[in-house]
């Protein structure tokens, strides 16, 4: 997607906030399976992990719904402005991440009825490309089969939906850039360090693979949870205004988790956050990709240290991350998607109180 593409959608997307200053609800939304999404909305990406729990295995958990939620909110045109701005990395990644949790958890697919309700025949086409054709014609015939007509023209038959429980996201996504494919060697970690108890592998150690790791377990927070972080915050509605702004948000969530388990910064950055950026922003990696550990040091240094501290390293870093204006304000003003930036909102924020993923009115 060109660089002139990506700031057209963004300004469709912003535009279609300013007119939607509320989004749908479980009362409101024009659709039985949009309304049964919205009947139980998370506010927290780890929503129902205990204190001191495990984090990691309640995100992989919540992504379903998360996903659904983001999109059942929005009206047909904030609809079509999100998958706009999704590159195709983006859209991937998640139809695949999307189908191996909702698989583990015997979940019925929801998403793509929402999608089939209120999208045009043209995006609902570009939709198949990543979660397959047959399931998308499905979801069309069932919600809306006005649309099946159109959808046939704008769609192939030969596309593939994701196997659940593939790994093909990330480096091994199916539109991955090329340079995300020479990605860094990532330590191993035998044990979920999102409870606090890990232990990182000898010295020289290298996982052989992907479904290695999986097999180990710390493969669920290693190899998934980055990814369902950042697909999360990119659908939420301050995220959606730009890749950078979602990149900086994961970062906070992988900051504040992970500091007080022991790890550093500079190995969240190198190990997690990186990855992320070579695969959704491979411009932004290549100008800046250097201070990405540094950056998140300051974020972790300043979650150890308080309130303040973390407000102002998560001021200073949003900045340095080149988060949009409107990003800016959303953190500011009310802790951005899923409170991604609370301590921020709590010490410099407008007033207005925290509203956590709704859909603000930004001012430009």
């Amino acid at each position: 997607m060109s660089f002139t593409r990506l700031l057209i959608g963004a300004a469709l997307f912003m535009a279609s906030l300013a007119v939607q200053a509320e989004s749908f609800s479980k009362d409101t939304a024009p659709d039985p399976v949009s309304r049964d999404v919205l009947s139980r909305t998370l506010t927290r990406l780890d929503e129902g992990s205990a204190a001191g729990g495990d984090s990691a295995y309640r995100i992989h958990r919540n992504f379903p719904q998360i996903i659904e939620q983001n999109f059942a909110r929005l009206d047909a045109r904030g609809m079509a402005n999100l998958v706009e701005v999704l590159n195709e990395a983006e859209l991937s990644d998640m139809a695949q991440l999307y189908a191996n949790a909702s698989s583990e958890r015997g979940l019925a697919p929801k998403l793509l009825h929402v999608l089939a309700h209120r999208m045009d025949a043209r995006n609902l086409g570009r939709i198949s490309r990543h979660f397959g054709f047959a399931q998308v014609y499905g979801a069309v015939t069932a919600v809306a089969p006005g649309k099946t007509q159109d959808f046939l023209r704008h769609s192939d038959t030969r596309h593939q939906g994701p196997a659940p429980g593939e790994l093909r996201f990330g480096p091994s996504g199916r539109f991955a850039p090329g340079a995300v494919r020479t990605t860094l060697t990532m330590p191993s970690v035998d044990r979920s360090a999102w409870s606090g108890s890990f232990r990182m592998m000898p010295a020289g150690y290298r996982a052989q693979s992907p479904g290695y790791m999986l097999k180990t377990g710390g493969g669920e927070f290693l190899n998934y949870t980055p990814y369902e972080i950042y697909l999360s915050f990119r659908t939420s509605p301050v995220g959606a205004l730009s890749v950078q702004g979602a990149l900086w948000e994961t970062s906070t969530v992988l900051s504040n988790k992970l500091g007080p388990a022991g790890f550093t910064g500079y190995y969240i950055g190198t190990f997690l956050v990186l990855p992320l950026v070579q695969a959704y922003a491979p411009d932004f990696y290549n100008a800046l990709g250097g201070t990405i550990a540094n950056m998140v040091d300051m974020l972790v240094s300043g979650f150890q240290n308080g309130p303040a501290a973390a407000a102002q390293a998560e001021r200073t870093t949003a900045i340095q991350m080149q988060s949009t204006p409107a990003q800016i304000n959303g953190f500011s003003s009310w802790g951005g998607d899923y409170g991604a930036a609370a301590d921020w909102a709590s010490s410099y924020g407008g007033g207005g109180g925290m509203r956590l993923n709704q859909y603000p009115v930004f001012s430009q």
